[in-house]
């Protein structure tokens, strides 16, 4: 007798829909972390804003995330901007799912 996984089914689709509406919002906060961080020259080379930098130094880095530094934040903000770069690239084929 063959075994009805229509629920297994189903609770799959569930799943993947709720997977779907958490990183639709997880990327809008990244998009909104990623305006905050150009907007406020926090990356390392930014210009000056008024006369002041607002580079984030390593000291600061580190008083958050003790074994990293402010080029590994760099790095990882970049990062970041990958992911969300592909995400808007793709969000489309997510938008059925979207609730």
């Amino acid at each position: 007798m063959a075994q009805d996984i229509t629920a297994k089914q189903a609770a799959f689709v569930s799943r993947a829909q709720s997977f779907i509406n958490q990183i639709w919002a997880d990327c809008n906060a990244l998009i909104a972390l990623q305006a905050e961080w150009t907007a406020s020259g926090y990356a390392i080379g930014a210009p000056e804003i008024d006369g002041t930098s607002w580079v984030i130094p390593d000291a600061q880095v580190q008083a958050a995330v003790s074994a990293a530094t402010a080029a590994q934040l760099n790095t990882a903000m970049g990062a970041l901007n990958a992911i969300v770069t592909t995400f808007q690239q793709q969000q489309g084929y997510l938008v059925p799912f979207k609730s």
